[in-house]
């Protein structure tokens, strides 16, 4: 099977003709697994429990290129993993402050990290149930945030103009 890197996480994944996202640097085969991972998240709450660390974790791990989306979709996504992660704060509070930072923060490009991610969404994807899937989600997103350390300090700004 031929399979193609993804500039975005650095995975290898299957060639694919479908869909990707207009501005996250995915290519349409890692967009498809991690599709497939949301959909096991949205019919089975058991897989749900760290939603919006999948969510959040992809994105960042899939910046794109610089532009006014991207920029927005990095820096709103990487202080949803603070939050999670840092604060554990709950889930819908932080939906709540991300809305809210996408209203009052005036984001700026943040440069990727460029040594390679420990984990891709392929390894939640390959969860064999429930408990094993929600653990991968913890290490995966975890380890998002840790390889962008280097703007850890940035972040943490952004949520001290939400008042954290």
């Amino acid at each position: 099977m031929e399979l193609n890197p993804c500039p975005g996480c650095g995975g290898h994944f299957k060639i694919s003709e479908g869909d990707s996202h207009r501005y996250i640097g995915a290519t349409p085969g890692c967009w498809a697994v991690f599709h497939a991972v949301l959909e096991r998240e949205y019919s089975d709450p058991a897989y749900a429990v760290y939603h919006n660390r999948t969510v959040d974790a992809y994105a960042v791990q899939h910046p794109g290129t610089p532009s006014p989306q991207s920029t927005q979709s990095v820096g709103v996504h990487l202080l949803g993993l603070y939050l999670a992660i840092e604060l554990g704060l709950d889930s819908l509070f932080i939906t709540k402050l991300m809305g809210r930072a996408l209203d009052e923060i005036a984001f700026h490009w943040l440069t990727p990290p460029t040594e390679p991610y420990t984990y891709t969404i392929q390894y939640v994807y390959e969860s064999e149930n429930a408990e094993d899937h929600v653990a991968r989600v913890k290490s995966y997103s975890d380890s998002i945030w840790s390889a962008w350390k280097d703007h850890h300090s940035q972040v943490i700004h952004w949520a001290g103009e939400l008042g954290f």
